[in-house]
């Protein structure tokens, strides 16, 4: 321990489970070296569950190590002061925690045993806001996978006003994140990932319909980057645009065809106005043996 307390709102562990609606906490701060303070702060606790559960000010809003929790609505509003660290961390962690890490951690109860806490982590959130305030080295989501595994899925949630909006990484242990159908956006970066197991953040909104910017993936987006092993297409305001099954009967070589486009938008998707849709000359036509009728010799016969 440490001879100051970084103090914490709420603190639950040693396998408590608890269920419980509309909690407030907020304020808690800590300016100390290898610390930090948490609005929430779960060690080995099990099942956690939280409806409407309010942070506003911490300097980690939750902080879970090796505890399943599932917070179901509610809003995670970040710190404006530095040090600024994660709306939520999640650690899966080899060692209970001690300050010089490679994480910043909290500072738990006085008595805990090294070695570690349950064989896998979940982590589930449902139509929760996090809100940062635009510090440096801020994350709205922090999975950090350094033993055992976390499952991650967070669904009709907004990240938004941190450096990184989603921070998912494996340092050892296994990290299986689903991030799909979210807005994470008006952060620096929208999501980083280091996993083997791609983090699925598909049919989310990035901040522009042009999608998430991506080096080489999507280097037209405008909307929030994301890193390699980070699924994201299709994204919430991409249109899709495809050929409908075309027949016009048999064509020779100097008739045409018309082709029918479908269009379909999403609520996020602009107007479609001004647009050329076109077809590259080079494209091979879908024409096998069976689709050539034969209809016999020319006539040889005189005039």
């Amino acid at each position: 321990g440490t001879p100051t307390i970084a103090q914490n709102g709420m603190e639950l562990g040693d396998g408590a489970a608890v269920t419980a609606t509309d909690c407030q906490v907020g304020g808690h701060h800590w300016i100390g070296v290898g610390w930090t303070s948490t609005g929430l702060l779960l060690i080995d606790a099990s099942p956690v569950t939280l409806t409407d559960f309010d942070s506003s000010g911490d300097q980690v809003c939750v902080y879970a190590y090796d505890s399943d929790l599932a917070l179901n609505g509610g809003t995670l509003l970040h710190t404006g002061s530095d040090p600024a660290y994660d709306g939520l961390t999640m650690y899966s962690s080899s060692a209970y925690p001690a300050p010089g890490g490679p994480r910043v951690e909290a500072q738990p109860f006085a008595a805990r045993a090294d070695g570690g806490g349950r064989a896998a982590m979940a982590v589930s959130l449902t139509g929760v806001t996090l809100t940062g305030q635009n510090r440096p080295g801020s994350w709205g989501l922090d999975a950090y996978a350094e033993a055992d595994q976390i499952t991650l899925v967070a669904e009709g949630c907004t990240i938004s006003g941190f450096e990184t909006g989603a921070w998912m990484e494996e340092a050892g242990g296994v990290l299986l994140a689903d991030l799909t159908d979210n807005a994470i956006r008006d952060n620096v970066d929208g999501v980083w990932s280091n996993t083997a197991a791609p983090v699925d953040a598909r049919r989310s909104w990035w901040g522009h319909f042009t999608g998430p910017y991506h080096t080489t993936l999507n280097p037209v987006g405008q909307g929030n980057a994301v890193s390699d092993n980070v699924l994201f297409e299709p994204w919430t305001g991409m249109a899709g645009i495809a050929l409908l099954p075309a027949s016009s009967g048999p064509i020779t070589c100097s008739q045409t065809s018309l082709l029918t486009v479908h269009y379909a938008p999403d609520p996020a998707t602009p107007a479609l106005r001004g647009y050329e849709i076109t077809l590259d000359p080079s494209a091979e036509l879908g024409i096998g043996a069976g689709d050539i009728t034969d209809l016999g010799a020319p006539s040889t016969g005189s005039a």
